[in-house]
């Protein structure tokens, strides 16, 4: 009797520690894929952020009297307005820091012939594309290259072998711009840019 009890209590005692061992195995593994989703976030998140905010001029190019709004976000409240006219706002310079799906978010400062205006202190301030210009600023016939993407090493999607006026960017990545020039989208590089439309940039 005593002999029969200590072999059922010994299969009692295997059939447990096999549990537990699958368990420390399906655990493991749950652990793993955790730690493999956490590395692809963290390489999703990398991927999102490497555009810096680097600062890039261009000028107001909006053909509409009536002013240019300046938003708090694309889309969003409007937090001032920039209006042309003869006299001191002939013309305003802009500094682009980044893109989201076709606004660029400018610096709260703006300038014009001989003033500087401010806006939305401490918050944002945000410009449609369509309505910013930026020449490129091949002076000497230089042929500029247009890049599937943000970097010198990506393929070459098309050319620029003439000086061009008044280009609306698409998107901002760093010190790369994305334009649309004769049917061809591609991205260009800062060295290559003018924000300046009543004088050539050196």
């Amino acid at each position: 009797m005593k002999k029969s009890l200590y072999i059922l209590a010994c299969l009692a005692l295997f059939s447990c520690g096999g549990s537990s061992s699958q368990e420390n195995e399906e655990s493991n593994e749950n652990d793993q894929v955790f730690e493999t989703t956490d590395e692809v976030i963290e390489e999703v998140v990398e991927e999102v952020s490497t555009c810096e905010s680097d600062g890039i001029s261009v000028y107001l190019s909006d053909p509409d009297e009536s002013g240019t709004n300046i938003r708090n976000a694309p889309n969003g409240d409007v937090v001032g307005q920039l209006v042309k006219d003869e006299e001191d706002n002939m013309e305003f310079f802009i500094t682009a820091l980044e893109a989201k799906d076709g606004w660029i978010r400018i610096e709260n400062k703006v300038e014009n012939m001989g003033n500087a205006f401010e806006f939305n202190e401490g918050g944002e301030c945000w410009i449609h594309g369509s309505v910013l210009g930026v020449d490129t600023r091949n002076y000497g016939n230089q042929v500029i290259s247009m890049h599937a993407d943000p970097d010198h090493e990506s393929a070459e999607v098309g050319k620029i072998d003439k000086e061009m006026y008044g280009l609306h960017p698409l998107d901002k990545c760093g010190k790369w711009m994305k334009f649309k020039v004769n049917g061809t989208t591609g991205w260009v590089h800062e060295e290559w840019l003018c924000g300046n439309p009543l004088t050539t940039c050196s």
